[in-house]
């Protein structure tokens, strides 16, 4: 929540290396209200990384996500990044 009220931006970009793993664990629910944070001020943010290796229900939450558009978890870098700039 710091990254986003610190980053005067509509658009945030990061590295899946860069977020702590317990982000990625549902049942921490720390990434559905951190979603829900960022839906409300209107601030689209996209993750990239190998998201592969996460739960059946970690990869059923990103491809809902990625249907939103607003919170996008993509594979490289320059996906993400286009996104970003499309939305």
């Amino acid at each position: 929540l710091d990254l986003m009220a610190e980053a005067d931006s509509r658009a945030i970009l990061l590295s899946k290396e860069q977020i702590a793993p317990a982000f990625f664990d549902l049942s921490t629910r720390l990434l559905g209200a951190i979603l829900q944070k960022y839906t409300t001020y209107g601030i689209s943010m996209a993750v990239w990384g190998d998201f592969s290796d996460g739960s059946k229900s970690l990869q059923e939450f990103i491809w809902e996500s990625n249907r939103g558009g607003r919170f996008l978890f993509l594979g490289s870098r320059q996906e993400a990044l286009a996104a970003l700039l499309k939305g």
